[in-house]
């Protein structure tokens, strides 16, 4: 039922060339079984947009974050001197 009430925005937002599911039930096993097949593609560029729209950012972010611990390495420790 779930993935049948999911199929319709799914088939709107991609291209699904033969969706089918098929569904064999067995009252004679004795433990509930499941098992399927999933595949998935992606065009190229599809996959390289997808790439550098995650991938930039991260960029951005380990760069910041290797700068911030250079200087936390480099700063030298301060010792509090204690009060006379």
């Amino acid at each position: 039922m779930a993935v049948w009430t999911m199929m319709p925005p799914l088939e709107q937002l991609l291209v699904i060339p033969d969706p089918h599911i098929h569904l064999g039930i067995d009252f004679d096993a004795p433990s509930t079984v499941m098992n399927g097949k999933a595949g998935v593609s992606i065009r190229i560029g599809t996959l390289i947009a997808v790439g550098a729209g995650v991938g930039f950012p991260a960029l951005k972010w380990f760069l910041r974050f290797l700068r911030q611990h250079k200087k936390e390495q480099g700063a030298p420790a301060q010792k509090a001197v204690p009060a006379a």
